[in-house]
């Protein structure tokens, strides 16, 4: 992931939002985002494989902007609750 986004990450900040089977853990992410933002998220994941949340501390740069790529799907920025 590090390699194909361009930009140092610090592992300790990064978590997969899964759960047991084939859908992320909803009620994980529902903990850190409001449930407008969880909602969007939902309706964008159809066909993920696996659901990565990076916190804003594990990128050393601040004026980093993630973009979507060939095989990562960005979400956007939002303010944990």
């Amino acid at each position: 992931m590090k390699v194909e986004l361009g930009y140092r990450i610090e592992s300790d900040f990064v978590g997969v939002v899964w759960s047991r089977g084939d859908q992320p853990d909803w009620q994980y992410l529902a903990s850190r985002l409001n449930a407008a933002q969880v909602a969007a998220i939902m309706g964008q994941t159809t066909s993920a494989n696996c659901l990565v949340l990076i916190d804003q501390a594990a990128i050393k740069d601040e004026r980093v902007e993630f973009k979507p790529t060939g095989s990562l799907t960005y979400h956007g920025s939002f303010i944990s609750s």
